[in-house]
């Protein structure tokens, strides 16, 4: 049960996202970054999902070396095809967003590389009471405007009991193992759930895992019912 709320919530992130590079940073929100590269694999949204240095404990240089050595760089993501660059981490009281967000807008400015739009996705607890997500209090991300052309912070419910986990550096094991076959079908679910979507390529992906995934709830079935 805590697996597929961690699937619920992580799905929401790739359908805010905008279909465009994904960088999820890293502690606190590394089960969520695993569960999608599973789950998107095979998919032609697979290579999207980026993880992103924690600024923590190194220096400027440093972080840019690391994220260099993760495939993100200025030039790495303004290239085509030009969608927004979504960012996503955990937030919350006492937690401020992820300082490399900043870092990455100051490198955009001074290389001279102006993005498109960037979402920031801010992954918040939601108890199951709440009739809406927990308000995002903080919204003091560090981000130049020389560096793009649009900022805009979404919310992303995460169940409450799964983001306490999180926020804590609890370790989080058979992921991997997890988004291999349940996880898949979990996310496919939730985007399911969601609708069609307004945008194109979320319509598409959804597709794409109805083919790959979707005979997955069949078999389930079939074993339960035996």
């Amino acid at each position: 049960m805590w697996f597929g709320r961690l699937a619920a919530g992580t799905a929401g992130v790739p359908a805010r996202s905008g279909g465009g590079p994904l960088l999820l940073a890293e502690d606190a929100a590394g089960p969520v970054r695993q569960l999608l590269e599973v789950a998107l694999r095979g998919t032609g949204h697979a290579a999207a999902v980026h993880r992103l240095p924690t600024l923590r404990g190194c220096t400027a240089a440093e972080w840019r070396l690391a994220a260099a050595a993760a495939g993100l760089t200025p030039a790495a993501l303004a290239g085509p095809p030009r969608r927004p660059v979504a960012v996503c981490d955990l937030v919350g009281p006492g937690r401020s967003f992820t300082a490399a967000t900043g870092e990455l807008g100051r490198w955009c400015a001074e290389e001279g590389v102006r993005l498109g739009e960037v979402r920031v996705l801010g992954l918040v607890p939601l108890a199951r009471t709440d009739p809406a997500p927990w308000p995002w209090r903080d919204r003091r991300v560090p981000w130049t405007r020389a560096a793009s052309s649009a900022l805009t912070l979404t919310a992303v419910p995460l169940d409450k009991r799964v983001w306490d986990w999180l926020a804590r550096g609890r370790p989080v094991e058979y992921v991997y193992a997890y988004g291999r076959l349940d996880g898949r079908w979990d996310i496919a679910r939730s985007l399911r759930r969601r609708g069609r979507a307004d945008e194109p390529w979320l319509s598409a992906l959804i597709d794409v895992l109805d083919v790959l995934f979707g005979d997955v709830g069949d078999r389930r079935h079939a074993v339960g019912g035996c």
